[in-house]
């Protein structure tokens, strides 16, 4: 998370994988892009050539998670 977001972000601190965590956000307009990363699909500015560009990072789409 940027600190210099003009937004509210709130970090979530959850016990359990990363797939227990990505299956109940997943109902929230959540999704994986990579081993490490769930991206909030309201905040996605574009997606293009394997990244997603959000506002203030770019991440990229690992092999397992592009559809």
């Amino acid at each position: 998370m940027h600190p210099k977001s003009p937004q509210k972000q709130k970090i979530l601190q959850a016990r359990g994988t990363l797939q227990d965590v990505e299956e109940f956000l997943g109902r929230f307009d959540f999704a994986r892009c990579n081993g490490s990363n769930l991206v909030n699909l309201n905040h996605v500015m574009s997606i293009m050539n394997s990244n997603v560009y959000l506002p203030e990072v770019t991440l990229s789409i690992g092999r397992n998670y592009k559809e």
